[in-house]
């Protein structure tokens, strides 16, 4: 069963937002090293968790 076309784009738009805002906050991250990362971290924290790669510091 596949989605209604707009519920796939909205869902595709929010998806891209939350890409570009943890692209952002991952560059000022870099930019500040002190500063914490917020949205990446919400983002890649479970990510990396469910795969299994503490390594990385988050």
């Amino acid at each position: 069963m596949r989605l209604p076309r707009p519920l796939r784009m909205a869902l595709l738009a929010i998806l891209c937002l939350f890409a570009l805002l943890a692209a952002v906050d991952l560059a000022l991250t870099i930019i500040d090293p002190d500063r914490p990362m917020h949205v990446a971290q919400l983002i890649l924290g479970p990510l990396l968790r469910l795969s299994g790669l503490f390594t990385l510091g988050m």
